[in-house]
């Protein structure tokens, strides 16, 4: 997930509202500008709390920041989550694999032995 996507929208947004990385970097309660810096220059992604304060600040959703990783994420998701409705067994343990395997191998047993057990007496046998 690259930072240079954002990196143009953070500086040209916080011109925008006539703050300085100074400023900014007060906002975001840090010491110094270096981080702000390191942002602009798409050298760093912002923190989970970074964020919160761009959407507050920039009144702008997470989707609107950064297009590209929300729709990375809403990809990936949806493809582990198809994944694991249509390939249930595969995602499964080996240990549960096998016990329900077992499972089903003993239910077949137990009606084929109901069945001749029938038939059997059927047959007077």
């Amino acid at each position: 997930m690259s930072a240079h996507p954002f990196k143009n929208y953070l500086r040209t947004s916080r011109k925008g509202l006539g703050l300085d990385q100074r400023h900014l970097a007060d906002i975001l309660g840090l010491r110094s500008m270096s981080r702000i810096s390191a942002m602009e220059n798409g050298l760093a992604l912002p923190t989970v709390r970074e964020c919160i304060v761009f959407q507050l600040l920039f009144n702008r959703s997470f989707e609107e920041l950064w297009p590209h990783v929300a729709l990375e994420v809403e990809v990936v998701t949806e493809a582990n989550v198809r994944r694991l409705v249509i390939e249930p067994e595969k995602r499964m343990r080996v240990s549960e694999r096998k016990r329900i395997r077992a499972n089903i191998i003993r239910a077949n047993l137990e009606s084929l032995l109901r069945r001749l057990s029938t038939e059997h007496e059927a047959h007077g046998i």
